[in-house]
């Protein structure tokens, strides 16, 4: 169980001790193993979908054809952090050429970063350091020999500071680029995004 995990649960049974305590009352220890059972049926489920814990190390990798085409996020302002998860799309019928940067940004700076042409975002790794409450990042880009980028669009910035957000690429486009700046009074980022469609090579 994480740490993260493990904190609401002492929690919530801080907060129901009274009730745990009366035993005769409320059944007892049936009656707080079924309240753990219940909460942990909610709460450590939902934990399992992050692919980072607060302050830990991200690194994620689409599956072998296939790029990302969801990002979600949510900032916790205790560890100032952000927990990440990512949806992939088939996106290569042959076989990939991929490779992963180097670290594109410094702590506390902005950075753009865009795959290689003719090539899209499949992996998202980061670390992070909590004398500056911020991560580095770097990515994993792959192309293939008929797949070919077209017409490209950054998006808006999908969200404010502390916000959480969830960004889709859009259908029959596929993600390229990543833009990103941090504010140190938030001890957060924003993000955008760019997306492109493809055309035959």
């Amino acid at each position: 169980m994480s740490s993260r995990v493990t904190q609401n649960v002492d929690l919530i049974f801080q907060s129901k001790s009274n009730v745990c305590g009366q035993k005769s009352k409320k059944g007892g220890a049936d009656y707080c193993g079924n309240l753990l059972s219940f909460y942990c049926a909610l709460v450590c489920v939902a934990d399992l979908r992050w692919q980072n814990s607060y302050d830990q190390p991200l690194d994620f990798n689409c599956p072998t054809g296939q790029s990302i085409s969801r990002i979600v996020s949510e900032h916790n302002n205790n560890p100032e952090d952000r927990l990440w998860d990512f949806g992939c799309k088939a996106t290569f019928d042959t076989t990939t050429n991929c490779f992963t940067s180097s670290y594109v940004n410094a702590f506390d700076k902005p950075f753009s970063y865009q795959c290689p042409s003719h090539q899209v975002i499949t992996g998202m790794h980061s670390y992070h350091e909590n004398k500056y409450e911020d991560r580095r990042w770097k990515f994993t880009c792959c192309g293939a020999s008929n797949f070919c980028t077209d017409t490209c669009q950054w998006t808006n910035y999908v969200n404010w500071f502390d916000e959480a957000f969830t960004f889709n690429v859009p259908p029959n486009s596929y993600l390229n680029a990543a833009e990103s700046y941090h504010e140190n009074k938030y001890e957060d980022r924003r993000w955008k995004f760019q997306h492109c469609t493809r055309r035959s090579c």
